[in-house]
């Protein structure tokens, strides 16, 4: 099928033949020119000279060569100036920043849509000034005026709304100004350009103005200076208008692909030529593809390229509508093409560099003073460079000693002088005084990289990456210092993160061979014969407005300015006009709901499938390999699987043989913990991964004081306490003393909070920046005091030990041989009244002090606090020979009115008042246990409680949750 730049060049060689290079042909984009260079030439029997080709802002800027185009810090910087001076404010820049973009978005179309700016900002509230000043609107427009103006009564109630007005009346001024400003220092913004022309043309002041004849090929949406533009080189004779279309969308007014050709095609007819109007009515292959998610497309393309019979030449392309799937398709498609030509360029936001130099920025934007020497940084960002590749590669293994040390630590904000051991962090993380040493650490950070790492051959885009980073980190310093501006780093950082994320990385190749990859805009003029389009869904294609502006949407329609009905027309266009020629065409979307994306096929899938009069042919692909879903099935592993003894050998470490003795035991041999046991009752699974398989629980900086910090705190202060007194006698006296003083116990709990938050006899200056601490503090002095309280009914008594150390043999048998099993841990407290000793546990969580029987303990019914408790007291009874009894001292009931902290047997209906009553069967169940722990027969099954699964830190490795 003839291509439309096939038609457009044999339309120009049969009507200007040898004059074809006096032409100038002006092009939306810059590809198509490469395309229609080989139309051309297919056409042409001997030598001719290429026509020049330009795009529409060039040929606009050449119209006032004495002005350059403004980068947009400049724009920026004069703009905000402008602002200042107008409103008498002293706003930052850094607070104009984000507002001051929106304002140079508005400003540039209102000059490309010719807009009356005094117009567009007055305060309409009045009726008068819509019928006397606006006769050129029409009812409609006005109409739209004063159904916005009529949110803004004359006494507004809302002062968000009087501060928007003033704002609003303010701007014509600024406008004014501003524009004022950039031509006496010979700068424009771009719709100032077109304005400037337009205004040249219908002041009759265009005498020379673009000398020669135009021909313009494949326009779609026009704004008003560009509709001057054209009608002013119709009416000389000096003009072609080429429009690719379909009757397809412009003979049914309904299709909103057609909305601005049909305008277009009146007001500009094209020469007679025949392009093939109605391609899109041709045979097609049309297929829709729903696949589980975006990676899953990437995947499936080469096979789809495989199974449509698609020659890998540049009538194939792969069309992105999300660019963020370009670095998969890279690693996916070079299996299935030897050659392609990528025309898309990739964003350099997406490589490491990029993420680097975003960790750092991020990293000091954020970072707090600590003196003249040091600065304060938060430990998510270090934490997060530290992890970066590149830093990796660059500390070597040092990295997860400073990362342990600051979890250790649990360092929230980490001091530059805590990287003096490692020079290059030490270089890296120095205090910063303004943004040009910033820029600085950036350059030091990127050289450092391309130092250290390997750059082979196959590291060819690394080098792409440091380079263009480098030129863009020159460049805005360069701007910077050409602005003569001072900025915060805060600022400096917004500023590079905009200018980075823009940024796309060119390939190099042969762009008219092997298969296209390119995006959706970059399609424009291009036909292929075999396409496959990822990422069709709907919030993707169309893609809503990048841009916010101040100016509302009924005012919008009203003065003519873009609308997002604009953008979803043209979006329509360029789908259509890629289809319109194809004859095999795959259009695959993701049906995975995620964030804010649902899932769902674009609209215009659907109105091919409902209006377009194809068949289409509707799929789903299914990945047949997958992870079972959640709460699907019960995991289970099998036993003697591959690995299996070598895991049981790693719980067998707590085994030994029945003739050992304790004391002939090593001191380092590991103790089975309540814990453990705890955690193998609760779910085998999870026992296994932690126990077995040793696939630790990551240690995490806390900053919320959560149950198991308090605790920890709690359980150190009463230590703090109690250990003076091991041995000797307290008394009801003694403690009342402990209570009275005013700040003793305060002291007791700073000393808690330095040596279990910061590993040191005291608090550091920034702990009373800490509000969590603080507060935890202040409670925890309430609880320890009622604790105390209560101690005090119960002196006089002996302490024995603060979270003292225990270790006891117990025998059972391991698949049919007789064992031991080391058994410990830490009991809080012990001590002593008359001749009976009390294991106390302290616990933060919720009151559990009842059971049903000692078989439920060991059961599905979990009773974790009680069955640790009952275990410790029957090995101090098994040890002192004398009476124990067990107490809970929960938190939640301290302030109770009659706090028992005793345990209640249910199904004896009485308190434990001596563990010797449960020794036996204690024993005799934990022996079962243990037995079919080290059962190598049995296979290790996952709980089949659900509530065991929202906690548990390997829920996403089972699946289950």
């Amino acid at each position: 099928m003839l291509s439309f730049l096939d038609a457009v060049a044999q339309s120009l060689y049969q009507r200007y033949s040898e004059k074809l290079p006096e032409l100038t042909l002006v092009f939306p984009n810059k590809r198509a020119h490469l395309f229609f260079a080989q139309s051309l030439a297919r056409l042409l029997e001997k030598p001719l000279w290429h026509p020049p080709c330009q795009s529409i802002e060039e040929l606009v800027k050449q119209t006032d060569p004495s002005r350059r185009l403004a980068d947009n810090l400049t724009l920026l910087v004069e703009l905000h100036q402008c602002y200042s001076a107008e409103r008498g404010s002293a706003e930052s820049l850094d607070r104009f920043y984000h507002w001051g973009q929106t304002l140079l978005y508005d400003f540039d179309q209102i000059d490309k849509f010719l807009v009356d700016p005094a117009a567009l900002f007055s305060n309409l509230r009045e009726r008068k000034a819509l019928e006397n000043g606006f006769s050129f609107l029409s009812p409609e427009q006005i109409a739209l005026l004063r159904k916005f103006w009529n949110h803004f009564p004359e006494k507004s109630e809302s002062r968000l709304r009087e501060n928007f007005i003033i704002l609003w009346e303010t701007l014509p001024a600024v406008y004014q100004r501003f524009r004022e400003r950039l031509h006496n220092q010979n700068k424009a913004f771009e719709g100032m350009l077109y304005r400037s022309l337009a205004e040249k043309i219908t002041s009759r002041d265009a005498s020379g103005l673009l000398p020669g004849y135009y021909v313009f090929i494949g326009f779609n949406a026009l704004n008003e200076c560009e509709k001057i533009l054209f009608r002013y080189l119709q009416a000389q004779r000096r003009a072609d208008f080429y429009w690719d279309y379909d009757a397809y969308y412009i003979n049914n007014k309904h299709e909103e692909a057609g909305y601005f050709l049909r305008d277009n095609l009146q007001n500009f007819p094209p020469p007679e030529y025949d392009p093939g109007f109605s391609p899109f009515a041709d045979k097609k292959e049309l297929a829709i593809i729903a696949a589980p998610s975006n990676i899953a497309q990437v995947k499936v393309t080469p096979q789809l390229l495989k199974s449509m019979q698609a020659a890998p030449d540049q009538r194939t392309a792969v069309v992105l509508a999300d660019e963020q799937l370009l670095p998969p398709l890279l690693h996916t498609l070079p299996a299935a093409a030897a050659q392609m030509n990528i025309t898309m360029g990739y964003p350099l936001r997406q490589t490491p560099v990029y993420s680097l130099l975003e960790a750092l920025c991020q990293l000091f934007a954020h970072a707090k003073p600590a003196g003249q020497a040091a600065s304060k940084y938060y430990y998510k960002e270090i934490l997060a460079l530290l992890a970066h590749q590149y830093i990796k590669q660059l500390v070597n293994n040092e990295k997860e000693d400073v990362a342990n040390k600051i979890v250790l630590h649990n360092n929230i904000y980490v001091s530059s002088l805590f990287f003096s051991g490692n020079q290059f962090l030490s270089d890296l993380l120095a205090p910063l005084a303004n943004y040009r040493e910033l820029a600085a650490r950036l350059l030091f950070l990127l050289d450092a990289v391309s130092r250290n790492h390997p750059l082979q051959a196959a590291d060819s885009l690394l080098r792409g990456y440091l380079q263009h980073t480098l030129r863009l980190v020159n460049k805005l310093s360069n701007a910077l210092e050409g602005c003569q501006l001072e900025i915060s780093i805060k600022l400096y950082a917004k500023l590079l993160r905009g200018i980075l994320q823009n940024e796309q990385i060119p390939f190099t190749g042969e762009p008219l061979a092997g298969i296209q990859v390119m995006g959706l805009l970059e399609t424009r003029l291009l036909d292929f014969d075999n396409l496959i389009l990822l990422s069709a869904n709907e919030g993707i294609l169309p893609r809503p407005g990048k841009h916010t502006s101040f100016i509302p949407y009924n005012l919008r329609r009203a003065f003519g300015l873009p609308t997002p009905e604009r953008q979803e027309a043209v979006a329509a266009y360029y789908f259509y006009r890629l289809l319109q020629r194809a004859r095999n065409i795959k259009l695959l979307y993701s049906a995975k709901t995620e964030g804010i994306r649902t899932g769902e096929p674009s609209r215009y899938l659907l109105q091919l499938k409902l209006e377009s009069g194809h068949p289409v042919k509707e799929q789903t692909l299914n990945i047949p390999a997958r992870a079972p879903r959640k709460n699907e099935e019960t995991i289970s592993l099998p036993p003697r699987t591959p690995g299996w003894n070598l895991e049981k050998q790693t719980i067998a470490r707590y085994a030994h043989a029945p003739e050992t003795e304790i004391q002939t035991l090593p001191e380092n041999s590991p103790p089975f913990s309540p814990t453990a046991l705890n955690a193998y009752l609760a779910c085998p699974l999870r026992f296994y991964f932690r126990y077995a398989a040793r696939i630790k629980e990551p240690e995490e900086v806390t900053e919320k004081v959560g149950h198991s910090l308090f605790g920890r705190l709690l359980h150190k202060a009463m230590e703090i306490i109690y250990t003076p007194w091991i041995k000797k006698e307290v008394t009801a006296q003694d403690l009342e003393t402990l209570l009275h003083p005013k700040g003793h116990i305060e002291e007791i709990v700073k000393e808690a909070i330095a040596t279990t938050c910061y590993q040191s006899p005291s608090l550091p200056p920034d702990f009373y920046d800490n509000g969590d601490l603080l507060i935890t503090g202040d409670i925890l002095q309430k609880y320890i005091r009622q604790l105390l309280h209560i101690d005090r009914n119960l002196a006089p008594f002996i302490p024995q030990g603060m979270e003292l150390p225990v270790r006891q043999l117990f025998p059972f048998s391991a698949n049919g041989q007789p064992c031991q099993l080391l058994f410990g841990g830490i009991i809080d407290r012990l001590h002593r009244r008359g001749n009976t000793l009390y294991v106390v546990d302290y616990k933060t969580g919720a009151v559990d002090n009842a059971f049903e029987s000692i078989e439920t303990l060991f059961g599905e019914k979990q009773h974790p606090g009680i069955l640790q408790i009952l275990l410790y007291s029957m090995m101090m009874h098994r040890h002192a020979r004398q009476p124990v009894i067990p107490l809970l001292y929960f938190l939640r009931s301290a302030y109770a009115e009659a706090a028992d902290f005793t345990l209640y047997d249910k199904g004896k209906a009485q308190a434990v008042e001596d563990i010797a009553d449960y020794s036996e069967a204690l024993a005799a169940a934990l022996s079962r246990t243990l037995s079919g722990l080290f059962d190598e027969h049995r296979p290790v099954l996952q709980t089949t409680d659900s509530k065991q699964c929202e906690h548990c830190p390997y829920n996403v490795v089972c699946n289950k949750q």
